[in-house]
C-alpha cells in the first residue's frame, strides 16, 4: 500500500511537536527543581540568620550590673534556656577575651545591645514551670510594667507545638529549636506578675486590667483576636500615657 507524502509529513511534524512539548515539560520540571532547591537553601541561610540574631547568638555591645552595683562595660552573647532551673545568661567579653558565663547569681541587669534586661521573680509561665527569678527584657513603665520573657521550647510533640502559636517567636524545624515569649504584666502597686501567653489569658486578665479605660477597651475588643498579643506593648503605652 503507497505511503500518502503529505499524510506522512503531517505525522512526522504531529511527533516532532510532541517531542518538542515533552522536552519542554521536563524542561521545566528541572526548572521547577532547580527553583525549589534554591529557594530550600536560601530559606535555610535566612532562617539560620534570624535563628542567630532572635536566639542571641549575635555578639552586641552592652554591659551588666553586678550584685555590688557595680557596672561591667564589654560585649554580650545571649543565652536562653529551656529550664528555669538555668534561666537566662550572657558570656561577657571585655577586649575580645571571653571572661565566663553570668546568670541571675552574678547579674541584677544588664543591656545587650539596645535591649535592657532586669531580674523578675516568681512568675509561672504554665501548669510545670515556676521561675524563682529570671531576666525579661523591659518593654514599658508606668502605672503598668510590662516584660517580655523568653525561653526556649522543650523537646516535644509538634501537635503541642502548635498549641502555643500564640507564644511562638521563632521556629528552626531543621534543630527543633524554638523560641517561646510570654509577657509579664505588674502594676505599679503590686508585687506580682500577671502572665500573658495566649488570648485567652490577654482577654482573662488584661481586659479587666484596662477596662477603667472603656474608649480603649471597646477598640481592643472591635479589633480581631489575632492581633491582640502583638500590640500589647502599644496598647500598654496608650494606656500608660493616658493614666
Amino acid at each position: 500500500m503507497p505511503v500518502d507524502p503529505l499524510r506522512l509529513n503531517v505525522l512526522c511534524t504531529i511527533c516532532r511537536s510532541k517531542l518538542i512539548i515533552n522536552d519542554q515539560k521536563i524542561m521545566d520540571n528541572q526548572r521547577s527543581i532547580l527553583l525549589i532547591v534554591i529557594l530550600f537553601f536560601s530559606i535555610s541561610a535566612k532562617s539560620q540568620e534570624v535563628y542567630h540574631k532572635i536566639i542571641g547568638e549575635e555578639k552586641k555591645p552592652g554591659f551588666y550590673w553586678d550584685k555590688d552595683g557595680v557596672k561591667h562595660n564589654g560585649t554580650l552573647k545571649l543565652k536562653f534556656s529551656n529550664t528555669s532551673l538555668t534561666g537566662t545568661t550572657i558570656k561577657f567579653y571585655q577586649n575580645g577575651k571571653k571572661m565566663g558565663r553570668l546568670g541571675v547569681d552574678e547579674m541584677e541587669s544588664f543591656l545587650y545591645g539596645r535591649d535592657s534586661f532586669v531580674l523578675v521573680k516568681n512568675f509561672k509561665i504554665d501548669g510545670f514551670e515556676r521561675y524563682k527569678e529570671d531576666f525579661a527584657k523591659v518593654l514599658e513603665n508606668g502605672k503598668i510594667d510590662l516584660y517580655m520573657h523568653l525561653h526556649l521550647g522543650k523537646k516535644t510533640e509538634y501537635e503541642n507545638l502548635l498549641k502555643q502559636l500564640d507564644q511562638l517567636m521563632y521556629y528552626s524545624y531543621g534543630s527543633g529549636t524554638y523560641l517561646l515569649k510570654v509577657y509579664l504584666l505588674k502594676l505599679e502597686d503590686s508585687s506580682s506578675f500577671i502572665v500573658i501567653k495566649d488570648i485567652e489569658s490577654f482577654k482573662e486578665k488584661f481586659i479587666p486590667l484596662i477596662s477603667v479605660n472603656k474608649k480603649m477597651t471597646q477598640h481592643i475588643l472591635s479589633m480581631d483576636e489575632k492581633y491582640w498579643l502583638d500590640n500589647l506593648p502599644r496598647f500598654v503605652l496608650e494606656y500608660n500615657s493616658r493614666h
